[in-house]
């Protein structure tokens, strides 16, 4: 592959990382994976538009395009891990000073990861919450959507919790 076809996928990356964070201020997506789908989408798409232009729809432009979207899926994987990940989250809590063993017992324990959830899941726009609990979303309902729509192409039992058989 040409050094010149594969200097266009750094600046795409970042112009999707930048739009990411632009997207990801509170007044605009709340949910951070469908706002860096939309701006890996829009960065890809000109990546896309620019390869074809100059090099046209060769074996080059679509290696560097799947390459586009394998490091965007990276990207998607490790900030969704790190949002998640109990560890980080209290690496980042401990960052900020000492906390008891009470504390600590207190932040983490069952009903304060499930607050947590549900507290993510509402600030996503999956569920939100009433005055008599909570409920899901349209949006959650088309996440609910696509997950039935993969669970069939993957001929997963829709009665089996698991993800495998």
């Amino acid at each position: 592959m040409s050094p010149a076809i594969l200097a266009l996928l750094a600046p795409a990356f970042l112009l999707a990382i930048v739009l990411h964070r632009l997207l990801c201020r509170p007044t605009l997506v709340r949910n951070k994976v469908a706002a860096f789908v939309v701006a890996g989408g829009i960065a890809g798409a000109l990546l896309t538009g620019l390869l074809v232009a100059a090099y046209g729809l060769g074996l080059e432009t679509i290696a560097v395009i799947l390459s586009y979207a394998f490091i965007c899926e990276l990207y998607i994987f490790l900030f969704t891990m790190t949002m998640t990940s109990v560890s980080v989250s209290l690496l980042l809590r401990l960052r900020g000073g000492r906390l008891s063993q009470a504390q600590v017992d207190s932040a983490y324990s069952a009903e304060g990861m499930v607050s947590t959830r549900l507290g993510r899941l509402v600030d996503s726009g999956m569920l939100v919450k009433t005055v008599s609990g909570y409920s899901v979303s349209q949006g959650g309902r088309r996440l609910i959507a696509v997950f039935r729509l993969l669970r069939a192409a993957f001929a997963l039992d829709s009665t089996d919790p698991s993800p495998l058989r």
